[in-house]
């Protein structure tokens, strides 16, 4: 039986409390507690806030535990998406007296897991019932972005970040996690981690005793810096106009075979798998059998060939395949595979065991329910296989989600239950959601699907047009449609700023958002105190669902019903509930003008009740017995209601 970390944390903190230590005083947001003042941060005696939070989870575990309704979970998930050390940041105050004057001094503290067992009430009166963490495996310090690194940049993929550790606890960081895990399941909660199997840090101990498994190049080459288009330094290689003509035509037909390799000069750069490595003021350097001294080459976008990022200076493309002619970093060895280099005898077979072996021990560790996986449709699929199969075979009821932002009935093929989808994209394009309504009508959605307007790589949703009140009418849309509720963490709380910059974003704007300024890489904390209402309204619409809505094969039946407003950005749909005597009907203006619109739904929607509505309002003419509807829509506004219907079922 594995032991209470929970109860261990919690016996720790008694113990402290009851010790003659000067407990330390914290500043946290009041919203944690969902007070009546949530636009406030509140102090706590540190020891006494954890032990309150502690008790708030035990009371929560015997009267409200989140439940799952069917098996399958990802159907009814919930999911709330945050990196520890952000979202979860907090300070400590140091009162100072000099003389007759007392002063307070702020100091801030990155999240860690104490943190976030502090804040599961908050998620759990959310309504969330799924946690996904972006990486927290141990982070690389070469060339690390920001002050504090990219939660990509793998180190140790079996090792956790130590800065998510409470100091003020004599437990180890995986024994705090531990814990972390242990407090969201007496909530009822699924934990969800994300995991990179592609790439690692320029660090990565693993070069030590397995070079073979990293690509190098020679230590004197340079790397090439932003809009740098030198040829003999190293960056992603160049091609020809028709090379790349040729290179597209063949990816699109699906003809792997003999793709066009880089130029000589480019793989003239790489080396031969060093003799030996050693460390060198926290870098890797090889000496290989000639002589040649070499390095780790950082990572670059891989596809299209000619796309224009620079290299990633904190990551490297691990080496899945060893094939003399393929000793080289590019769009056909580590993404778009040249069929000669996926025969099975050039699998690196000891690396894919070790990365397929990750996951069990989390399992086993940690018992974890699912994973995000980062690019997964980019690993080989013989390698993705046995990771999925592996996983699986050590928890049968483990899910997988896929970061794919197309949806493919190969992404359920390959045994993924849901993947990203296209809504951080579209959500705010009035057409390209009436389009995701029908295909969910039609039953043309080939795999779930996460519904929201933004995540940690795109811009946020209060960043658009609306604000806060287009981040409130997306909600509304996506929480009534059969995909999955998601909430990247600020989204509540009207959060502008974003989190990376690695999606969606014009030149000029990532000139704004250097990684000093980026919370994937430095140092920062979400605004608390900007959401207004909108946390109770997630609440309450997540209660509402869950005590409505059908979460059973949501894709095999047309639970939804588009109504037809022409080129207005008016949504109108129908959703099936629960009661087979009732359906909803929610109306959503997607546009930052005022709308008046007429509608005849053919139906009657009579009696009726409202259940969440804003600055949307029924004209005079409405008579919702005869299902005729006059409706004047302000910008960003919504309502959802309920009505009894006896001469039309949705089909």
């Amino acid at each position: 039986m594995k032991p209470d970390f929970f109860k261990l944390l919690k016996n720790d903190l008694e113990l402290q409390k009851n010790s003659q230590i000067r407990e330390s005083l914290i500043e946290v947001p009041a919203l944690w507690d969902f007070t009546e003042n949530s636009k406030s941060y509140i102090q706590f005696q540190a020891i006494d806030y954890y032990l309150k939070k502690i008790n708030d989870i035990e009371i929560l575990a015997k009267s409200s535990p989140l439940l799952f309704a069917t098996d399958n979970w990802t159907d009814e998930a919930i999911i709330y998406n945050m990196l520890i050390r952000f979202t979860t940041a907090y300070h400590s105050l140091d009162i100072r007296t000099k003389s007759q004057d007392a002063r307070i001094e702020k100091h801030f503290h990155s999240g860690t897991f104490l943190s976030a067992i502090a804040i599961l009430p908050y998620l759990h009166k959310l309504g969330c019932n799924t946690i996904y963490l972006l990486p927290i495996t141990e982070i690389g310090k070469y060339s690390a972005k920001g002050n504090l690194g990219s939660p990509y940049s793998i180190r140790d993929h079996y090792g956790i970040d130590s800065n998510l550790r409470d100091d003020r606890l004599n437990l180890t960081t995986d024994e705090q996690f531990a814990a972390f895990t242990q407090a969201a399941k007496m909530l009822g909660m699924k934990i969800v981690l994300e995991f990179v199997f592609r790439t690692s840090s320029l660090d990565n101990e693993l070069a030590i005793d397995h070079p073979e498994w990293f690509y190098w190049i020679k230590d004197n080459v340079e790397i090439r810096k932003n809009s740098d288009n030198d040829s003999s330094k190293y960056g992603p290689p160049a091609f020809t106009t028709d090379e790349l003509i040729e290179i597209k035509d063949k990816i699109n037909n699906s003809d792997f075979n003999n793709l066009i390799a880089p130029n000589h000069q480019f793989q003239q750069m790489f080396t031969e798998t060093p003799a030996y490595v050693e460390h060198c003021t926290n870098k890797l350097i090889g000496h290989c059998s000639d002589g040649t001294t070499c390095k780790i080459p950082p990572a670059f976008a891989d596809w299209p060939p000619d796309d224009t990022q620079p290299p990633w200076s904190d990551v490297t493309y691990l080496k899945l395949h060893d094939h003399p002619d393929f000793n080289y970093i590019a769009y056909n060895t580590v993404r778009m595979y040249d069929q000669e280099l996926l025969d099975e005898k050039n699998n690196q077979i000891d690396l894919w065991d070790y990365l397929s072996k990750v996951i069990p021990t989390y399992i086993e560790k940690f018992d974890i329910d699912g994973i995000m996986l980062d690019m997964g449709h980019a690993l080989p699929h013989k390698l993705r296989e046995n990771i999925i199969s592996t996983a699986k075979a050590s928890k049968p009821e483990f899910v997988f989600f896929e970061e794919n932002f197309s949806l493919d009935r190969k992404s359920a093929i390959d045994g993924f239950s849901a993947v990203v989808g296209y809504m951080p994209f579209d959500n705010h394009i009035p057409y390209k959601v009436k389009e995701i309504i029908r295909m969910l009508e039609n039953g043309d959605c080939p795999i779930l699907f996460f519904g929201t307007p933004e995540n940690h790589n795109t811009r946020r949703a209060a960043a658009r047009a609306g604000g806060l009140q287009f981040s409130k009418v997306s909600f509304i849309i996506n929480s009534f449609l059969p995909i999955i509720t998601f909430i990247h963490s600020g989204f509540e709380l009207g959060e502008k700023s974003p989190v990376n910059t690695g999606l969606g974003f014009e030149q000029e704007e990532l000139a704004k958002f250097p990684a000093e300024n980026l919370p994937l890489f430095s140092t920062a904390s979400l605004d608390w105190t900007s959401s207004g209402d909108f946390p109770i309204l997630i609440s309450e619409v997540n209660s509402f669902k869950r005590n409505n809505l059908d979460f059973k094969y949501p894709l095999a039946n047309a639970n939804v019903k588009l109504i037809e407003t022409g080129d207005s950005p008016v949504i109108v749909f129908f959703r099936k509930t629960k009661d087979s005597e009732k359906q909803l009907i929610i109306l959503a203006n997607l546009s930052s003008n005022a709308y008046h619109l007429n509608l005849d739904l053919g139906m009657k929607i009579s009696p009726h009740e409202i259940h969440f509505s804003s600055d949307m309002y029924f004209g005079a003419d409405t008579d919702l017995s005869d299902g005729s509807i006059e409706l004047h829509c302000e910008p960003f506004s919504f309502i959802v209601l309920s009505f009894s219907d006896f001469n039309h079922k949705l089909n």
